[in-house]
């Protein structure tokens, strides 16, 4: 894997480390080219359960009870990652949750996924139906990115390839 100039945190590294084995070279691969911060990969119910119960904006935080999310689920078949900001006076400890910027980075999550694995196998949560357009949705969560088929055994030589390549500088 080509080395980028951005680590995981022991934080980002831990969630991580609880993630479907597809998820983990996905998000590797996606710190070559941008400082990204996990915010969660496994969730116990009960964490679940308290998230759905907690109302932002006048929203449920999340539609899935405890028992019913991809990340209450070991390994975890979710993560939820963003844009992390160096030195910006506009985010919370320099992480970016602006929507511009995390339908980006979903954008660029898809893509890297679909190289890395083909289409159909991972999903972000800015296009669920996948259909390129996120304008269509129901629910907007472009910060989660999920397993869709667990089951799918990647070409390692292609994964490493592409992980090896300098595909957005």
């Amino acid at each position: 894997m080509k080395k980028g100039p951005y680590k995981a945190s022991r934080r980002s590294a831990k969630y991580i480390s609880e993630c479907h084995t597809l998820l983990r070279p996905l998000v590797y691969g996606m710190l070559n080219y941008v400082d990204l911060t996990v915010t969660c990969g496994y969730r116990s119910p009960k964490t679940q359960d308290k998230l759905y119960n907690t109302i932002m904006n006048g929203k449920r935080v999340t539609n899935a009870r405890g028992g019913q999310s991809k990340h209450n689920i070991k390994p975890s078949l979710a993560i939820d990652v963003v844009i992390y900001l160096h030195g910006d006076k506009n985010t919370k400890r320099g992480i970016s949750w602006n929507k511009l910027n995390a339908y980006m980075l979903a954008g660029r999550m898809q893509q890297l996924a679909d190289m890395m694995y083909g289409k159909g196998i991972i999903r972000v949560g800015s296009d669920w139906d996948q259909d390129n357009d996120a304008s269509d949705q129901n629910l907007h969560d472009p910060f989660h990115i999920e397993v869709i088929d667990e089951d799918f055994i990647p070409d390692q030589a292609r994964v490493d390839y592409i992980l090896s390549l300098d595909i957005w500088y």
